[in-house]
């Protein structure tokens, strides 16, 4: 049996409406459906999943310790700034206001699919986290190469 697995890829730019509505690319919309959830994203940026995804996301935490510090953190952070949306027949939604605030969105915006999630950035800050990104290519590198090879190993000695 072949899984058709959808990605969300790529890079788009559009505008924010006076009335802070963003029309999410019809690329994007495919995969997505018509209902999703919006929120805070690190890097002060906003992240954008699947309803379907967002439930996945919480049934880990859920299942994670309640005492641990950084889950109750990153609850507090990413579900508790979490908006579910639907989306309107060409694709749009209004930005929550505690959510363009904190990603200080201004006119211009950019997507960037990110294979299971979106993000959403203002235009300039994405331009300034790029090439801040492309400057640590080699040290970005080398970390992903360790976790990789610290993955692999966590499943040989753990299995």
């Amino acid at each position: 049996m072949v899984i058709e697995m959808r990605l969300l890829i790529g890079e788009y730019q559009t505008k924010l409406t006076e009335k802070n509505r963003l029309a999410i690319p019809k690329q994007f919309r495919d995969v997505l459906g018509k209902e999703i959830v919006v929120t805070k994203g690190y890097e002060q940026c906003l992240w954008v999943v699947s309803v379907k995804s967002f439930d996945a996301f919480l049934y880990d935490l859920n299942n994670g310790p309640f005492l641990a510090k950084s889950i109750r953190e990153t609850v507090r952070f990413l579900v508790g700034s979490a908006c579910q949306v639907r989306l309107d027949k060409q694709g749009r939604f209004v930005v929550p206001q505690h959510l363009l605030k904190y990603s200080d969105l201004k006119r211009d915006v950019v997507f960037i699919g990110l294979s299971r999630w979106l993000e959403i950035w203002d235009k300039n800050k994405w331009e300034e986290r790029i090439k801040d990104i492309e400057k640590r290519t080699d040290m970005i590198s080398s970390e992903v190469i360790r976790l990789i090879k610290d993955k692999r190993n966590e499943k040989i000695g753990g299995s």
